[in-house]
């Protein structure tokens, strides 16, 4: 028998080299693809959780300020700054509101054109509250610094009255605390009167001759009789009721947490806050050492816009004219007009600087100044009396009180060396701002009062008797045929 032959292999089952290295480059490939996959994907969860921890742990605890060497970290600018802005918003409806009511009534213009002005002002704040925000945390921290030297504190009771009080404000309501303390002082100021017994008149006799050595005695008085008044009623006071101020405390802490993610613990520090403020700067005003008195003069002055003006007016008053007159003809301050521009007795320091310069280098009695510029124009001043040495004036004392507790302020922020690190874009995102950004609706014009040109109008001749009838009756008639 002859050799069978043996049949080839089938070009599919045949595996070259070449083409094992190649499906092991591929494989090799997809594990790379695979594993690269795996390390994006890792990379990206843990940039995610990298950024959340930030966000969440490292973030909120960066310093943006430090204030006596004690940080002001980023979670409590951020609450501040969404508690001012909440405020800020609230404030705002309520003033767009009024507005838009007004704007819909013709008749209401007037009022339309007031409330635009108070949204403008809202609206200009609320620019502003990213920025002066660390500011005001930083004159707590200042403001804590002199309330401890001083011994001043706020206690847990005047904050919860405090809180009670705001409540009640917005209720139309008082506080039983205010109104026992205003009844209280109201029986005070009646039991004063009362015990004051006025020096009686003495009444003298016009029939009898009254020596050096004779006494004037008191002559007794008769009431007159007649029916007593009936005292009117006194109003119910509106009290808060416990229970109106539990539901209504309850709603704003619910809204600050929701809109500004205010806690009541930080509500109520932010309440103390503003309470210590008011008490040290009245304990620090209270104890400021003031002068007797000081040096003053009595002047007048005219205001203009330019130079020019000024010189005009000035060689006016030179030449003869009244400084009176042309106060009252070209000064643009109110003053020119009630009376003659007169500002009474001035100190130094109750003026800007330029002005008071030029006041007191005035030395003798009608003398002028030459036109002098400050930030509020160009100023003619005449000096009336003066210089000379005069108690202070309420005015003045209370502007050295204010200047005394502000110049405080000052010297303790330089001492609290304070280290801003706060970049002014590191702000939180805002929720209102597209609210603040809506246009307000036009107003409806006020209608236009149209005058009947037919209707004939009679005009009276200055000096004619008021009794004379206007449309030529029996009384004119008369006088005219005699």
């Amino acid at each position: 028998m002859s050799k069978r032959k043996s049949e080839p292999t089938p070009k599919s089952q045949f595996v070259s080299r070449k083409h094992i290295s190649r499906a092991e480059k591929e494989a090799q490939q997809r594990r790379m693809v695979v594993l690269g996959s795996a390390i994006v994907v890792g990379v990206v969860l843990l940039l995610l959780v990298g950024g959340l921890i930030y966000q969440q742990f490292v973030a909120p605890g960066q310093t943006m300020a430090t204030v006596y060497d004690e940080p002001i970290t980023r979670a409590e600018l951020y609450k501040r700054i969404n508690y001012q802005r909440w405020q800020a918003y609230e404030e705002y409806k309520t003033v767009r509101e009024q507005y838009e009511q007004s704007a819909a009534d013709p008749a209401s213009s007037f009022l339309a054109q007031y409330m635009a002005g108070q949204v403008q002002q809202v609206q200009q704040y609320y620019g502003t509250i990213g920025s002066q925000t660390l500011g005001i945390l930083v004159d707590e921290r200042v403001l804590q610094k002199i309330a401890d030297e001083r011994g001043i504190a706020v206690s847990d009771e005047e904050v919860d009255n405090e809180i009670r009080r705001r409540i009640a404000a917005e209720q139309g309501a008082s506080i039983e605390i205010d109104v026992t303390a205003t009844a209280e002082g109201r029986v005070n100021a009646t039991a004063t009167a009362a015990q004051f017994t006025p020096t009686p008149e003495a009444t003298i006799d016009a029939s009898a001759t009254v020596t050096a050595t004779e006494t004037v005695t008191d002559t007794e008085i008769i009431e007159e009789t007649g029916p007593t008044p009936t005292p009117a009623p006194t109003a119910t006071p509106n009290i808060l009721s416990d229970d109106d101020f539990e539901s209504n405390y309850q709603t704003l802490l619910n809204t600050m947490r929701s809109e500004a993610g205010i806690s009541e613990a930080d509500y109520r520090e932010i309440v103390r806050m503003d309470l210590l403020r008011t008490k040290v700067q009245a304990d620090v005003e209270q104890s400021a050492e003031l002068p007797e008195g000081e040096e003053q003069v009595h002047v007048r002055h005219l205001l203009t816009e330019t130079e020019e003006e000024a010189q005009a007016a000035l060689d006016r008053i030179n030449a003869g004219e009244a400084f009176e007159a042309v106060a009252a003809e070209v000064s643009t301050d109110p003053s020119a007009a009630q009376n003659a521009g007169d500002l009474g007795w001035i100190s130094r320091e109750g003026v800007v600087a330029e002005f008071a310069d030029a006041a007191f280098a005035l030395t003798e009695p009608g003398q002028l100044s030459e036109p002098v510029q400050s930030q509020f124009g160009w100023h003619v001043i005449e000096l009336l009396e003066g210089p000379e040495e005069r108690p202070l004036t309420p005015e003045r004392e209370t502007q050295l009180r204010t200047q005394a507790w502000n110049d405080l302020l000052q010297e303790e922020r330089t001492l609290s060396n304070t280290l801003y690190e706060w970049d002014v874009q590191d702000v939180p995102r805002d929720k209102y701002l597209s609210e603040f950004q809506r246009p307000l609706p036009t107003a409806v014009p006020a209608p236009t009062i149209a005058v009947d040109a037919t209707v004939p109008v009679t005009v009276v001749p200055d000096g004619a008797d008021d009794e004379t009838p206007a449309d030529g009756g029996e009384d004119a008639s008369e006088s005219g045929s005699e």
